[in-house]
């Protein structure tokens, strides 16, 4: 009959009816542990259940069956399950509730946890992360979920939100979240989302009702700020592909942690994700790396929402402007793979591609995920980083992270376009040269020149490598002008010139940060370029 149990609710939601550990469950279901008398009852009013059930149900209907029943509400409010949960043990502790919305949470979350235990009736993608449908059924029909959306309606701020009645969906409302997304809301479906959210936010070992209630309650309290217009930082990941960190380090920086990647972390990532590379470097070391991401970097995310009335339109609306992703996280993107580059100093280019993202935003029926394929690139460089290389990504990291090296963020995205994406050497060339430019280019005066000269300046330091290096420079200078006026197109031979010039952007980059920091402090290419033609 224990046997029969785990394939129709799972061992977990067993061990919550009987109230016991999870690991007494293979041992009652063998025979080496005896039931207590409250399970035995409870063991056997149950096999009346199962010998009632009509023969011509599958196995798939049955287990349904089994755990519809068990989410039912009895007369006096609580489900089956609760009833048969608190006849062999003691009641739930309930949390502390601050009103009539909060106890209604409450009051559902302890009715509903035993729904969340059942195995997975959905073959739904890994990203919804949806429980069961027994978790939406029970929010929908319990008298709490009810008294939920009435407290809301009443509530100043809550309410106001979902003030438009539509036509099957009841109260409603459109909301856009600065992560770039946005949708219809529900009322209806509000208490569910949040039961789902503060399951996945629950440590998976330390799961119980209270628990559960509390985090909840927690979950509430954090979309009722969202809803009257205040910024909460909620939990973010970037995944990257390309490299591995030493075993069990960590990288602590102002953005947020870089780590290993978990297993929990992969079943967030696509499946089309899915797939390794291996490459052996010119030392013979052999490393192999995941397509999906070896490195993840753990941030807070500055997370806002603004709802507006539901319109029926055929036209759609824009998205507004100032509900997009915030830019500083795009820049950290930036000075994390430049750093890592600049730190690893090996023969071939370390490259560190961003392969998933992942926001666990609120109000939102599973994490905001976005992807893009690290096989769309150039061919990435497996590498296994040592201590030295993660300590001095830690140092380069820092050096780009200042006001000055803002100013030359065109040049760092161009560069790393230039060795991550870009397959024709032209487009490198094109690449490395807008680099130049938005290091020293002006408006004034004759731009090869100017620009030639800086570089030539700031990279070598007799007079002679300097003429020798302003003559190479302004060569490459000409055949991107060339090519980007359509008077000719590279030849083979020319295609070395391509790297150089994105050699000569790495290494000018590289000197700034360290030795010349004064120069960036100066505010655009004109400033830039006569302090250090001048001598200051």
């Amino acid at each position: 009959m224990l046997q029969w149990l785990i394939g129709a609710v799972g061992d977990e939601a067993l061990a919550y009816l009987l109230g016991c550990d999870l690991a007494d469950i293979p041992e009652l279901a063998s025979g080496e542990k005896q039931p207590s008398g409250d399970q035995a009852e409870v063991v056997d009013n149950l096999s009346l259940l199962r010998d009632n059930m009509p023969s011509q149900l599958d196995e798939g209907s049955v287990n349904d069956a089994v755990r519809g029943w068990l989410m039912q509400v009895s007369s006096e409010g609580r489900t089956v399950a609760v009833k048969i949960h608190e006849h062999v043990s003691t009641a739930d502790a309930t949390p502390a509730a601050d009103d009539e919305l909060e106890r209604a949470i409450v009051a559902l979350a302890l009715d509903v946890y035993v729904a969340f235990l059942f195995p997975s009736d959905l073959r739904m993608p890994t990203m919804m992360q949806i429980s069961s449908i027994h978790v939406v059924r029970a929010t929908l029909q319990h008298p709490a979920g009810k008294a939920f959306q009435e407290a809301a309606l009443e509530d100043a701020v809550i309410g106001a939100i979902f003030e438009t009645e539509v036509e099957h969906s009841g109260r409603t409302a459109m909301m856009y979240a600065n992560t770039g997304s946005g949708g219809s809301l529900q009322l209806l479906m509000l208490s569910e989302l949040l039961l789902n959210r503060a399951w996945r936010r629950m440590d998976s070992a330390r799961r119980a009702p209270a628990l559960f209630a509390q985090q909840a309650v927690s979950e509430l309290r954090l979309a009722r700020d969202l809803m009257a217009g205040k910024t909460r930082a909620i939990p973010a990941k970037i995944a990257f592909a390309g490299v591995l960190l030493p075993p069990g380090a960590q990288l602590k920086l102002d953005c947020g942690v870089i780590r290993a990647a978990s297993g929990a972390d992969r079943k967030l990532a696509p499946e089309s994700l899915k797939g390794q590379l291996q490459g052996t470097d010119a030392d013979g070391v052999t490393t192999l790396i995941n397509y999906d991401g070896d490195v993840i970097l753990d941030y807070d995310y500055p997370f806002r929402v603004r709802f507006t009335k539901t319109e029926m339109s055929d036209r759609p609306q824009p998205f507004p402007d100032d509900m997009r992703p915030p830019a500083s996280f795009a820049s950290a993107v930036t000075r994390l793979r430049f750093s890592l580059m600049l730190a690893a100093d090996r023969p071939s280019r370390v490259q560190l591609v961003q392969t998933w993202q992942s926001i666990d935003a609120p109000l939102n029926a599973g994490s905001t995920i976005s992807w893009s394929d690290p096989r769309q690139g150039t061919g990435i460089m497996p590498v296994q980083l040592t201590e030295s290389e993660l300590t001095a990504w830690g140092e380069w990291y820092e050096r780009l992270n200042t006001t000055h090296v803002a100013r030359i963020e065109l040049a760092l995205s161009r560069i790393l376009r230039a060795i991550a994406e870009r397959r024709e050497p032209s487009d490198v060339l094109i690449d490395s040269v807008i680099a130049w430019e938005n290091l020293f280019g002006t408006s004034e005066g004759e731009p090869t020149f100017r620009v030639t000269m800086c570089l030539a300046v700031l990279l070598e330091e007799s007079t002679e490598a300097r003429q020798e290096l302003k003559k190479q420079l302004g060569a490459i200078y000409g055949l991107r002008s060339k090519v980007v006026h359509g008077s000719r197109n590279l030849k083979e031979s020319e295609y070395p010139l391509c790297q150089e010039a994105l050699e000569v952007a790495i290494r000018a980059i590289r000197t700034l940060v360290s030795e010349r920091a004064d120069i960036l402090e100066l505010s655009d290419g004109a400033l830039r370029s006569t302090k250090l033609l001048l001598g200051g």
